[in-house]
């Protein structure tokens, strides 16, 4: 996964999984949380970087298929 992406808060890495969602599933017609778990595939694909005032949530160091089995997995 892209290593360079970094978000301050989880909300803000949550909201950013979901527009990527939402951006690669074309087949969607309502909101991306009615397909997926969302909170669940952050559980799985979210880590933390730094501390204090560089704590950052990031993607873990996992390959893009290992990304797309945490979707699958928690497709509604």
């Amino acid at each position: 996964m892209n290593g360079n992406s970094t978000w301050t808060t989880r909300n803000d890495a949550v909201e950013a999984l979901e527009a990527m969602l939402a951006q690669a599933d074309t087949t969607l017609t309502g909101p991306v949380t009615d397909a997926y778990d969302v909170e669940a595939i952050a559980d799985e694909v979210l880590t933390t970087t730094g501390r204090g005032t560089t704590y950052r949530f990031v993607f873990a160091d996992i390959e893009d298929d290992e990304f797309w089995d945490a979707v699958a997995r928690h497709a509604r």
